[in-house]
């Protein structure tokens, strides 16, 4: 069954009431709700979510998404961003200790930049791993085992950081991958 990672929306007043919020979700959570609840723009990021790949961002009106990142792995690491408005989809590939994950297309980029849309939006993320000892491997999908780290930022979003596995050795940090949110 899939999940999607940040498929909750709430309002402040539901969270805490008169709190202060910020981007209309409340900014003072506990430290036992962040486990739960984490704000991201106007959703939340619940931990039932976590470990699903795909991974699914919800993405506010008006806000623009930048994603990015690096591989920390022998292995190809792949992440392949769609937006759900039918926009151009990003191919991520790298493969090393903290190289940059280059994006096709356009033109091997390290950066894939969405323009802010006038409703609310997704991003779906598959992360994926090849076996490069392996001349017969094929791409399979990654695990997204911990919770993301979640950063509001003064450019009125937040930086979401997700990042994958993809064996057993259970370092959890073969590809750390960056949406950052913002108004433009």
């Amino acid at each position: 069954m899939h999940f999607s990672l940040l498929a909750l929306l709430v309002s402040a007043a539901t969270l805490v009431q008169s709190a202060p919020s910020f981007n209309g979700v409340d900014s003072k959570f506990s430290r036992n709700s962040l486990r739960d609840k984490m704000p991201v723009g106007n959703h939340v990021i619940r931990r039932a979510d976590i470990g699903s790949n795909p991974v699914t961002l919800p993405i506010s009106k008006g806000l623009a998404a930048s994603c990015s990142g690096t591989a920390a792995a022998g292995f190809t690491q792949r992440v392949l961003v769609t937006p759900s408005f039918g926009g151009e989809s990003a191919v991520f590939l790298g493969s090393g200790e903290n190289v940059k994950l280059t994006v096709s297309p356009p033109d091997s980029q390290n950066e894939f930049l969405i323009v802010p849309q006038n409703e609310d939006y997704d991003l779906v993320i598959v992360f994926q791993f090849q076996n490069t000892s392996d001349p017969n491997a094929v791409f399979q999908n990654a695990f997204v085992n911990n919770e993301p780290t979640v950063e509001p930022n003064d450019g009125g979003g937040a930086g979401i950081n997700i990042i994958s596995e993809d064996s057993g050795e259970n370092d959890d940090n073969d590809t750390t991958f960056t949406v950052v949110t913002f108004r433009a």
